[in-house]
């Protein structure tokens, strides 16, 4: 077996970082730069005296358990095109623009999002579903869309961090031998202030698209909707269904099948579409036929073919991170991280960070979960902590910010179906790096005063 040292680690994770960076620099697919991480990090690797088919085992190893990931990226793309060609995606934002009237549309968009998505339990499913729907409408009131994705990605990705059905919650839970209830209690220090203050940025920004809504503009989107679709409120039946099912505890791939079988049946028997044009819609993506350009433009998109380069991303980000964790380089980097931290408060922050560092490098949440918690147990048991604290700052870290980084997984799954780059939506996705603000401020403000309690003690005991 080789031998690797702190400079050959640092060495790989610079290349690594580096190439990510230069295919976002230059446009170039992330396809390229992970494939090509891999491919120098096995030929250094090898130099030191690794065997290449233990390095490949580590991968592939890695990657199995990524299967159900894959399968439900597949079906977002089918989810998407078949919401849009049965109409339900239509119906909603043809009688949405019946009620919206006078409502900040803005900070509806981030309630609705994040109490669908509690429901749900995934953020991407949500996002693939209602929040495709929140965003038409938006777009029809001429809303910016980078906005609008600020307001809908903050609301969605509240049940990455605190939905009770979210793999993501219980994986964190897991880790740290936790109930939810435990975690929930300790999580709402955190989460309610980030809530609201998201809520009132939100409430602020959107002031500027209230009682301006374009009639004349939102009757041409209607009739171009009901003159291309059968629209009925029955249709609304369907996604109503849909999140009963979410809570009740369906498995997110069966509940997704579900959401395409039904839909096609709707393409079928109410759209009247051919079974050749769903299957088009299904595998090449959806295109509306309306007489309206403009709402031909928003209501097109998902398609399974087009989400393959984003399953090859995550299979090489997965090959990737599983050949570095499998020969443990990321635990020196951890153990000399954390071991500054001297303090309570140093510790979460440095707890943050490191969960945040993880996420950003590896371009996967989990292991922004999985290390922290395996590996920073023990430290926070020695500083008293309790491990409902230990998951909270990992939730509120790790977790949150996913879809602020162009190469993140999630990040890539949103531009390829709505366009819209993390560079443009990130700076109004306030919920996910308040949340991470407000978790560093508690820490420091934690830490100042249990040093004035020592500090009164001390005093009380010389007195």
């Amino acid at each position: 077996m080789g031998t690797v040292t702190k400079g050959d680690t640092n060495i790989i994770f610079s290349l690594n970082v580096l190439l990510i960076i230069m295919c976002i620099y230059f446009n170039i697919s992330l396809i390229l730069g992970f494939a090509g991480g891999i491919i120098l990090s096995l030929i250094m690797l090898k130099k030191r005296g690794f065997q290449l088919d233990t390095l490949i085992k580590f991968m592939i190893k890695g990657v199995k358990p990524c299967t159900s990931v894959l399968i439900i990226i597949a079906l977002m793309g089918c989810t998407i095109s078949i919401w849009l060609a049965s109409g339900i995606v239509p119906t909603i934002i043809y009688y949405g623009y019946n009620y919206i009237g006078e409502v900040n549309f803005v900070f509806a968009c981030f309630l609705i999002a994040g109490v669908t998505s509690i429901f749900m339990g995934t953020a991407l499913g949500t996002f693939s579903t209602i929040g495709m729907a929140l965003y038409g409408l938006g777009i029809g009131l001429s809303i910016p869309k980078p906005l609008l994705l600020g307001a809908i990605i903050s609301g969605v990705f509240l049940a990455d961090k605190i939905s009770p059905i979210s793999s993501l919650a219980n994986l964190t839970l897991k880790l740290n031998n936790l109930n939810y209830k435990e975690y929930l209690k300790t999580s709402l220090k955190t989460l309610l202030p980030s809530i609201i203050l998201s809520m009132a940025i939100f409430y602020i920004l959107g002031l500027n698209y209230t009682n301006k809504p374009d009639i004349d503009n939102i009757l041409k989107l209607q009739q171009g909707i009901a003159g291309g679709y059968n629209v009925s409120p029955l249709l609304l039946l369907f996604p109503v269904i849909m999140i009963v099912l979410a809570v009740k505890g369906t498995n997110i791939i069966y509940n997704m099948v579900f959401g395409i079988f039904g839909g096609t049946l709707i393409c079928l028997f109410v759209q009247k579409l051919s079974l050749i044009k769903v299957f088009e819609a299904v595998v090449f993506g959806y295109k509306a036929e309306t007489a309206v350009p403009e709402l031909n433009k928003l209501l097109q998109g998902g398609g399974a073919i087009n989400m393959v380069e984003v399953m090859f991303i995550v299979v090489l980000a997965v090959a990737l991170t599983s050949l570095l964790e499998g020969l443990r380089l990321f635990e020196p980097l951890v153990n000399s991280f954390i071991n500054k931290g001297k303090t309570k408060g140093s510790l979460i922050c440095r707890t943050a960070i490191l969960s945040s560092l993880l996420t950003m490098v590896t371009c996967d949440q989990t292991v922004g979960i999985l290390l922290p918690s395996k590996l920073l147990k023990h430290k926070f048991e020695d500083m008293d902590l309790k491990n409902t604290i230990l998951a909270r700052t990992i939730s509120d870290s790790g977790t949150i910010i996913a879809p602020l980084m162009a190469w993140n997984v999630n990040a890539i799954i949103i531009t390829s179906i709505t366009g819209v780059s993390p560079m443009s939506y990130g700076k109004y996705t306030l919920f996910c790096y308040i949340t991470p603000i407000v978790t560093l401020l508690a820490a420091y403000i934690g830490n100042k005063t249990n040093i004035s309690r020592v500090e009164n003690k001390v005093v009380q005991n010389e007195s």
